[in-house]
C-alpha cells in the first residue's frame, strides 16, 4: 500500500502532533507512513522500534529479533494480528536494555481506517524508576514521591490508603486526609471493566501496565494509565504502589480524532452520487460506494481504473479537458455519459475542483446520475410535441388567452367554426371576438375563474366572424407553472348538430307520450270493461246457483240433491274468484288467500254444519296467483273438501296454505277424513277423483297422499299462464 492510499486532514495531524507520547500510521503492509512531532523528534533515540518515516517496521523489528530480541518478536506478531483484523488492540511494556539508564517503554498498537495500524510509544521510565527508588531509598522516594508529576498511591490489596503524594490529591481533587480516611473505594468502581482486569492481572503477575478509570472528588470519571506493583514490605506486609497520569484529555483527543475520521466518512458516503479525489497523475485516491451501488465495480476495479476508463469512447476527450480545465482554473463541471459494469450507459453531471495540500495538488468531484432526468426531459418534449399536434389538430375549437383575455393561440377548429384566421386574432380580446351584449358579462366571469384556477363548463352561444349566432358547450381550463394561472384554455364545441337531434327527439316523445296516453286511455276502458266482465259472471254464477238452490228446496231424492249439491259448490268456488277479482280491482291477479277465507266461511251454507265439521282451521299465508291457476286451484279445493270429509259422523279439517316466489303447497289434514279411501279412488274413474286429477294436471302440481297422518298435499309451481281459465279438459 502506497503512502497515498492513507491520508489524514490537517486538523487531524495538529491532534497528532498535540500527542505527549511518539506516534505513527503504518499501512498495511507495515510502512511508517505518518509520524508525528514526538516520533521525529526522538526517532533517533536509543529504543529500537523508533523508526525513520517510509521504513517498513516489520523490517525495522524482525533484525532486533534476529539479535534475540523477545520483545521485538512479540512486537511483530501484535502488529500483524492488527492489520490482519484478527484483533483491536494491542499494547506491551518493553525494556530497552542496551542503554545505560535500561529505558522502559508502553507500546499501543490500534487498527486504523480500513488496512492500516496506528502506533503509540510511551517513554514511562519515569514511572518505573520511581518505583524502584522507592524500593532501594526512603528518602530519595519521598523526594520523587512530593514532587513526581504522576499521582502516586500507596495501599493494601485490600482497600487501604497509607499515603498519596500531592499530584494523586490534585488528580483525583481530594485531600491528603480526605484519602487516607476514605481509602480506594472512595476513588475506585472494582467493578468496572478496565477495573477488575487491572486487579485480576497484578494478582497474577503482581504487576499491572495500563488504563484504569478513577473517580474525581466531583463524581466524574477520570480516564488514567497507571503502573501498579504489588510487594511484600517489610513493616506492613503487602502493599501496592500505584503510579497514575491523567490520560483524560489525550482520549478525548484520540475520540476527537476518531470521530472527525467518522464524520468524513459518513459525509462521503451520505453524497449523493459519486465523489472521488484524484491525484494529478489521474489515480484514484478516495471515493465513496456509489461506484459499487450504482455502477457495479468492485473494490479492486477501482485500483486498476483511470477516471477516463468511466465514460464512452466518444466523451473521453471532453472529461479529460474538464480534469485539466478543473486543474488550471480551479473548477469545471460537463455532462457526459459514464459505463456502468455490466455496460449500460448512464448520464452523469460532472463537478470537479481542485485542492492543494502539503504543496500536493489534488481533484475532489462528484457525479450525479440525471439518466431519469434526462429521459424525462425527452419525454416531456415527446409530450409536448403530442399536445401541440392534439391541439391543432383537434376537431374542437380552442383557443389559449393570457390574464388580459388577449388570444395567444388558437387551432384550426375555432377557425373553422367561427369563421377566422390566425392572423386576424392573435393578440385581439377573445370576448370582443365571440361574444355580444347578450353572453359578455357571462364570457367574463368564465375567465375570471379559469385565472382563480377553477374549471368550468356551461352551454351557452357565441357569434361568428359573420355574426351568425352558434350554440356550443363553452370549457375554461387554467395553465398553471409553479403554483400560478398564467393562462387559459376556451373549449368550444359546436351543439348546432346536438340541438338538432335534441328537437328531433323532442318531437318524437310527444309523439310517444300522446301515444301512450292513448294506450293507458284504452288499457284503462278494458279494466273497466273487465271488472263488470267479472261482476257480470259472479252475478249470472249467483243466479245458476241460485236456481239449485231453488230445485234443492224441492229434491226428495237423496242421491240427485247431493249431486245437485256438488255442482253448486263447484259454481260457488268460481263465483268467488270472479267475485274477489270484482272486489281488488284487478282483473288479473287474486289474493288467493282471501279467496279461501271467503270459501271456507261458506262451507255452512253448502250443507257442512257442525254434525259434520267439528272443528275447521285455516292457516294461509299471503298468497297471489294468477286468474288462470286460481279457478282451478279453487276447483280443486272444492272437491277434495267434497270427497275428504265423512258422509256420517263428524271429521275436523285443517286447511293449510303454503307460498313462496316460486311455488305453492295447499294442504287438508284432519281426524276423521276419509284419507285412506281418497287414496283407494284417486285413481279411478268416478267423476270427482278424476275432476281432482285433472284439476291437479292443470296446475302442473303433485298432490301426495300421507294415510298415516291423515293428509293430503297439492303443490305446484307459480306461472303467469295465459287463456281460458275454464279449459279444464284442454
Amino acid at each position: 500500500m502506497s503512502t497515498k492510499e492513507l491520508q489524514i486532514e490537517k486538523g487531524q495531524m495538529s491532534l497528532l502532533n498535540a500527542l505527549p507520547s511518539a506516534a505513527a500510521i503504518l499501512n498495511g503492509a507495515g510502512d511508517v507512513v505518518i509520524t508525528n512531532r514526538e516520533w521525529d523528534q526522538n526517532c533517533s533515540s536509543g529504543f529500537f522500534f523508533k523508526t525513520d518515516k517510509n521504513t517498513n517496521f516489520f523490517e525495522h523489528c524482525s533484525k532486533a529479533a534476529e539479535q534475540g530480541s523477545d520483545d521485538a518478536l512479540k512486537l511483530i506478531i501484535g502488529l500483524r494480528k492488527i492489520l490482519d483484523r484478527e484483533q483491536d488492540f494491542f499494547e506491551s511494556t518493553y525494556s530497552n536494555k542496551k542503554t545505560e539508564d535500561n529505558e522502559w517503554y508502553k507500546v499501543n498498537l490500534r487498527s486504523f481506517e480500513n488496512t492500516g495500524a496506528i502506533l503509540f510509544i510511551e517513554d514511562i521510565t519515569d514511572n518505573v524508576s520511581a518505583i524502584r527508588e522507592l524500593r532501594d531509598s526512603q528518602e530519595k522516594y519521598r523526594q520523587q514521591f512530593d514532587h513526581s508529576i504522576n499521582g502516586i498511591i500507596i495501599g493494601t490489596p485490600t482497600g487501604e490508603i497509607y499515603d498519596a503524594n500531592p499530584a494523586a490529591c490534585k488528580i483525583l481533587g481530594y485531600t491528603h486526609q480526605e484519602l487516607i480516611d476514605g481509602g480506594r473505594g472512595l476513588v475506585l468502581d472494582l467493578t468496572h471493566p478496565l477495573n477488575k482486569e487491572a486487579a485480576e492481572i497484578r494478582e497474577k503477575k503482581s504487576f499491572f501496565e495500563g488504563e484504569k478509570q478513577y473517580i474525581h472528588k466531583s463524581g466524574r470519571e477520570i480516564s488514567v494509565m497507571v503502573s501498579s506493583v504489588l510487594f511484600r514490605d517489610k513493616d506492613r506486609g503487602l502493599t501496592t504502589i500505584n503510579s497514575f497520569r491523567d490520560i483524560t484529555k489525550e482520549k478525548q483527543i484520540q475520540k476527537k480524532l476518531k470521530n472527525e475520521q467518522e464524520f468524513a466518512r459518513t459525509a462521503i458516503a451520505s453524497i449523493p452520487g459519486t465523489f472521488y479525489v484524484l491525484d494529478t497523475d489521474g489515480t484514484f485516491l478516495q471515493w465513496n460506494e456509489a461506484f459499487f451501488n450504482d455502477l457495479g465495480y468492485s473494490q479492486q476495479d477501482m485500483f486498476g481504473l483511470k477516471p477516463i476508463d468511466f465514460f464512452v469512447e466518444e466523451d473521453q476527450e471532453l472529461v479529460s479537458e474538464k480534469l485539466n480545465e478543473a486543474l488550471k482554473e480551479g473548477a469545471a463541471e460537463t455532462v457526459a455519459r459514464v459505463k456502468a459494469k455490466n455496460g449500460d450507459v448512464r448520464v452523469f453531471k460532472l463537478n470537479a475542483r481542485s485542492f492543494k495540500n502539503e504543496n500536493a495538488t489534488y481533484i475532489v468531484g462528484t457525479g450525479m446520475d440525471i439518466t431519469e432526468l434526462v429521459d424525462a426531459k425527452s419525454a416531456s418534449d415527446r409530450h409536448f410535441q403530442m399536445m401541440s399536434q392534439l391541439f391543432e389538430n383537434a376537431p374542437i375549437g380552442i383557443v389559449m388567452i393570457n390574464q388580459e383575455n388577449k388570444i395567444i393561440r388558437i387551432n384550426e377548429g375555432f377557425n373553422k367554426l367561427f369563421g377566422f384566421k390566425n392572423g386576424d386574432v392573435i393578440g385581439t380580446n377573445l370576448n370582443d371576438l365571440i361574444t355580444k351584449a347578450d353572453t359578455r358579462e357571462e364570457a367574463e366571469k368564465a375567465a375570471v375563474d379559469a385565472f382563480d384556477g377553477a374549471l368550468s363548463q356551461f352551454e351557452s352561444v357565441r357569434y361568428t366572424k359573420n355574426g351568425e349566432k352558434v350554440p356550443v358547450l363553452v370549457s375554461t381550463v387554467p395553465i398553471s407553472e409553479e403554483g400560478k394561472v398564467t393562462a387559459a384554455y376556451g373549449i368550444y364545441v359546436d351543439l348546432t348538430p346536438q340541438k338538432e337531434l335534441e328537437e328531433r327527439i323532442t318531437d318524437l316523445l310527444c309523439r310517444e307520450r300522446e301515444a301512450r296516453e292513448k294506450a293507458q286511455n284504452s288499457l284503462k276502458e278494458k279494466e273497466i270493461l273487465l271488472q263488470e266482465v267479472h261482476h257480470r259472471v259472479k252475478n249470472n254464477l249467483a243466479v245458476i246457483a241460485g236456481l239449485l238452490d231453488l230445485q234443492l228446496l224441492e229434491e226428495t231424492d237423496k242421491e240427485v240433491f247431493k249431486k245437485l249439491s256438488e255442482v253448486q259448490s263447484r259454481i260457488f268456488s268460481i263465483a268467488k274468484i270472479h267475485e274477489t277479482l270484482y272486489q281488488e280491482k284487478n282483473v288479473v291477479h287474486i289474493r288467493f288467500n282471501s279467496y279461501l277465507k271467503s270459501f271456507i266461511n261458506f262451507l255452512p251454507q253448502q250443507g257442512f254444519t257442525n254434525e259434520i265439521i267439528s272443528e275447521l282451521n285455516l292457516n294461509c299465508d299471503e298468497t297471489v296467483l294468477n286468474l288462470n291457476q286460481a279457478v282451478p286451484a279453487g276447483l280443486m279445493i272444492n272437491e277434495l273438501i267434497n270427497v275428504l270429509l265423512p258422509e256420517s259422523g263428524k271429521g275436523n279439517l285443517m286447511l293449510d296454505l303454503k307460498s313462496d316466489d316460486k311455488s305453492v303447497t295447499i294442504s287438508l289434514c284432519g281426524a276423521g277424513l276419509r284419507v285412506q279411501n281418497f287414496k283407494e279412488n284417486l285413481a279411478s274413474e268416478k267423476f270427482q277423483y278424476k275432476l281432482v286429477d285433472i284439476l291437479v294436471a292443470q296446475l302442473d302440481g303433485t298432490i301426495d297422499v300421507d294415510v298415516d297422518r291423515e293428509m293430503v298435499i297439492v303443490s305446484f309451481s307459480k306461472n303467469e299462464s295465459k287463456g281460458s281459465s275454464n279449459a279444464f279438459f284442454s
